[in-house]
């Protein structure tokens, strides 16, 4: 909502008798954590590698504040007396997790699928559908409506920090007076398509082209475009960075560190540093980190390639044995 920012931040003296109107009036903000099990199987198409697997995750909602969809909010500040009045029109409120007997009390299930397949010996297709699933706001849940409804602040002398404080904090008589319902209700967190192509540019490197399709309870459908580049540091030490592009929104620089073992893989990830530098285009940013375990059985052609080298030692100890004659 720039017009409304601009008026909170720089103050109403340029709005004097001018309404200030903000349209579908967006926020949505959601913190939680997830616990996933998952499953790969590998095939072998034309001679080629082709990776499938799906990931069920059990959802923890921590936190949620947003509005819901088609939300208004309107100001005006008289000329003459400085009042200010504050028109909501279909403002509705919810919040969870607020309190502290309710934090991280919510749950909810999604999934994961997605596979693999490797073109040749330098390039690698991907497609996903991730978060396929959602959050059942029940305990501590609260939604507030203010539609149609207005509110009258007298006496301003202007509009900055100390007078917006005391502005919005009589304004919560309003809203707890206009609460509607405390039954709960239910966001969800994608889902989230992928699709993307990796060549192999280097021995431990490779450059990544991707398109992403992201969706959620509350924002309409948005692409995304991006191309990073993984290299390989260590053997067990790998480092990303990645440029990318989401519908109406600046370009983002994206950052990556992953260790992996021979059964783990501790990864951390941060997308939208740019937007974190300019206050003015920001929109929002994405912070993962997390563990994986992996437990595998040796693949199908790891037992052929298997199979294959002891056959070849049999036929050379057969080849060195000496003729014994009887």
């Amino acid at each position: 909502p720039v017009n409304l920012l601009d008026y909170l931040v720089n103050g109403n003296a340029q709005y004097l008798g001018k309404t200030v109107t903000e349209e579908n009036l967006a926020l949505n903000t959601i913190a939680y954590s997830e616990i996933g099990l998952g499953y790969l199987r590998d095939f072998t198409v034309n001679e080629r590698r082709l990776t499938v697997g799906a990931r069920l995750k059990y959802l923890q909602g921590l936190v949620y504040v947003g509005m819901e969809k088609d939300a208004a909010i309107s100001l005006l500040t008289d000329e003459e007396t400085l009042d200010l009045t504050i028109n909501f029109q279909n403002t509705v409120l919810n919040t969870a997790g607020l309190s502290f007997d309710s934090f991280g009390s919510n749950s909810g299930f999604a999934v994961d699928i997605g596979g693999t397949y490797e073109l040749n010996d330098k390039i690698e297709l991907a497609l996903s559908i991730n978060d396929l699933g959602a959050i059942n706001w029940k305990n501590g849940a609260e939604s507030f409506a203010l539609t149609n409804q207005t509110v009258f602040f007298g006496g301003f002398d202007g509009i900055d920090s100390v007078d917006l404080g005391d502005a919005f904090a009589d304004s919560l008589d309003v809203w707890s007076a206009n609460e509607t319902s405390t039954a709960g209700f239910r966001t969800a967190i994608g889902p989230n398509i992928f699709a993307s192509g990796s060549y192999q540019v280097l021995k431990d490197g490779k450059v990544t082209g991707s398109v992403a399709m992201l969706n959620s309870a509350f924002f309409k459908s948005t692409f995304m475009y991006g191309v990073g580049y993984t290299h390989r540091l260590q053997e067990f030490l790998y480092a990303s960075t990645t440029v990318s592009k989401r519908s109406a929104e600046p370009v983002a620089l994206g950052m990556a560190l992953a260790v992996r073992g021979s059964a783990f893989q501790l990864y951390t990830a941060v997308n939208n540093l740019s937007g974190l530098t300019n206050a003015d285009n920001f929109q929002g940013t994405d912070i993962r980190f997390g563990i994986n375990l992996l437990f595998s059985g040796p693949s199908k052609r790891a037992r052929r390639q298997a199979g294959d080298e002891a056959w070849q030692q049999i036929n050379e100890l057969e080849e060195n044995l000496p003729d014994v004659n009887p």
